[in-house]
């Protein structure tokens, strides 16, 4: 990331679970193996996932379609709301994407 204000830049390193291209644009799931609630994870790795998604877009010139957690232990799926601050219903409780 370029640095502002005359500061240095930052390496960022991280690894995104799954990438696939849906009907809308590309996904983005992080999966958590964490025995919390998808809401509490959702609070604590938004700021991960919204780094995967900005870098993402800045990668392909346009936002994925979809960022988000998938809770392996609940088998729970975040909605992008949880995590980016977009307006949107709660978490589901849904099988990750094929």
């Amino acid at each position: 990331i370029d640095g502002a204000g005359g500061t240095p830049p930052t390496i960022l390193h991280g690894v995104i679970d799954l990438a696939f291209r849906g009907p809308e644009g590309w996904e983005l799931i992080d999966y958590k193996t964490d025995q919390e609630h998808i809401a509490r994870l959702a609070d604590r790795y938004a700021p991960q996932v919204k780094a995967y998604a900005e870098h993402w877009g800045r990668l392909l010139g346009r936002p994925p379609a979809f960022a988000g957690l998938y809770a392996v232990r609940n088998g729970e799926l975040s909605t992008g709301a949880q995590l980016l601050g977009a307006p949107g219903p709660g978490c589901t409780s849904e099988a990750p994407p094929p």
